[in-house]
């Protein structure tokens, strides 16, 4: 007892390398102190005309948990074993106390390392998928602020770690959101950053990408397409705006991973989304939407009425989360299933489709 109180007590160790963070978690768990805090000395990285680089970087001190640490570098049986051993899975460490945001849990870091497995048993262990509002993300965004912040890091090597000894393989972002998904993540509160496009509430103001390489604010259709197949809310964007961050995020790359506009546009029609003024007056979502065979002259089919209508229904009785479950309760055939999760449209989990901007 008096070597745990000597090893904790006292201010936390500084680490520097990851064969010292990892040491201390270990050693964390032999001492079965499991919740204590270490410090990590990194050079924090500088945004430039041609990227970030580490020259003239700023160093800090981030404190972190060893689950934490243990998530950052996916190392599942150190995970397991301190949260056999007591670990608080929601601790939100403050990382850097001169920060003005809130601290992140371990939750964060395994979704940003791509650890389908280490998100599993966070959720198994008890981890709250809707207590983390994310993180602020470096975006060409001005508003809403909000926005800003995310619970998938846009710049993955800022806080997430690949430990060099795990050959497990990353997880795709469509597989991480199907996760949280399934553990009853919110859907139109959730701060899906990349995942889903920006300016919820028909709010968005944004720049142009400038020299200063500042990302976005753009999304990965894959994944967006799959969140308006469980309920996204699809009213609560604006359809050019939509357009403006789908045409910009293949600015500098080949779209023959990506799904055309018209599919995306049919799913935000199937998703009950109702077009504008603006939105018809927009030559471009025009020309796609007769590529669709959507006569904007004429009512809308009572075939899309009724799935509309019953998917808003689902999504009240859901209280938010997804609504494929309960479509599943249904006792009506599997074609009609699919066409209440949009799958007519497009089946994003059968397709070949894997939206590779990166950002």
């Amino acid at each position: 007892m008096g070597q745990i109180l000597q090893y904790f007590s006292s201010e936390p160790p500084v680490c520097k390398t990851e064969e010292d963070l990892l040491n201390y978690a270990w050693k964390s768990v032999r001492l079965k102190c499991v919740d204590t805090l270490v410090k990590n000395e990194v050079t924090l990285k500088m945004r430039g005309m041609y990227g970030c680089s580490e020259n003239n970087g700023i160093k800090v001190l981030k404190e972190y948990t060893p689950l934490v640490i243990a998530c950052m570098y996916r190392d599942l049986k150190l995970a397991t074993k301190l949260i056999k051993l007591g670990a608080d899975v929601n601790l939100c460490p403050q990382e850097n106390r001169f920060a003005s945001e809130e601290g992140v849990p371990p939750l964060y870091y395994a979704t940003n390392a791509r650890d389908a497995e280490m998100v599993k048993l966070l959720f198994n262990s008890g981890a709250d998928v809707n207590g983390l509002k994310g993180r602020q993300q470096y975006l060409n965004l001005q508003e809403p602020v909000t926005e800003l912040y995310s619970i998938f890091d846009i710049n993955r090597g800022t806080y997430s770690r690949s430990a060099k000894s795990c050959s497990r393989p990353q997880a795709s972002l469509q597989d991480l959101v199907e996760l949280y998904l399934e553990a009853g993540a919110k859907l139109n509160t959730t701060r899906w950053g990349p995942c889903l496009f920006y300016g919820r509430g028909r709010v968005f103001k944004a720049n142009r990408p400038t020299t200063l390489n500042i990302p976005g604010p753009y999304f990965k259709c894959d994944t967006a397409i799959l969140l308006l197949q469980h309920g996204v809310d699809p009213n609560m964007y604006n359809l050019s705006d939509v357009w403006f961050q789908f045409s910009g995020h293949n600015c500098f790359r080949s779209n023959n991973d990506c799904v055309q506009f018209s599919t995306l546009l049919e799913t935000f029609l199937g998703a009950g989304y109702h077009l504008t003024s603006a939105d018809i007056n927009n030559r471009f979502i025009r020309e796609n939407l007769k590529r669709i065979d959507v006569n904007v002259e004429e009512p809308v089919s009572l075939k899309q009425m009724c799935r509309s209508a019953i998917r808003q229904r689902l999504s009240k009785s859901s209280k938010d989360t997804t609504i494929f479950p309960a479509i599943d309760t249904i006792h009506i055939p599997t074609q009609l299933k699919n066409y209440l999760k949009l799958r007519d449209i497009i089946d994003i989990c059968s397709s070949s489709i894997y939206c590779r901007a990166n950002f």
